[in-house]
């Protein structure tokens, strides 16, 4: 019985050994012995990006808010914005609308249903390469 003990305890004392030291000098040995793949950087390649501000009752500041989004040095036809309302009842709709004509798009959520369901609704209409989520 005292031979299993102490083999299932050199078994254990073996295995941590092995999760501290000997599994991250495994992977530094085939970090070592795999090339990197070559990749090509396309300089040309401008992703679209679409930025998500999300708000509930934010009126007092989503004018400015907006305002900074817009002035992101960016070339506007690769750049969109997102206003998504979680049900706003403080005029925070109105005062986004005043942008449509720049090109900001609002996406109002009716009810209080939580800021993670309001962006699922928004993303059903993002085609963009890259999503920036961000709060008012």
């Amino acid at each position: 019985m005292s031979t299993v003990l102490f083999i299932l305890t050199i078994m254990a004392f073996a295995l941590i050994l092995y999760v501290y030291i000997g599994y991250p000098f495994l992977l530094w040995v085939l970090t070592r012995l795999r090339k990197a793949p070559k990749t090509e950087i396309n300089e040309q390649f401008v992703p679209t990006v679409s930025i998500f501000i999300s708000c509930y009752n934010e009126a007092d500041v989503i004018e400015e808010k907006i305002n900074n989004t817009l002035a992101i040095d960016y070339p506007r036809d690769r750049f969109s914005i997102f206003v998504i309302s979680d049900g706003s009842e403080d005029g925070t709709d109105d005062i986004a609308r005043r942008f449509e004509n720049d090109g900001v798009r609002i996406i109002r959520q009716e009810g209080r249903l939580g800021k993670t369901s309001a962006i699922n609704l928004a993303m059903k209409e993002c085609t963009t390469d890259i999503v920036v989520f961000s709060d008012a």
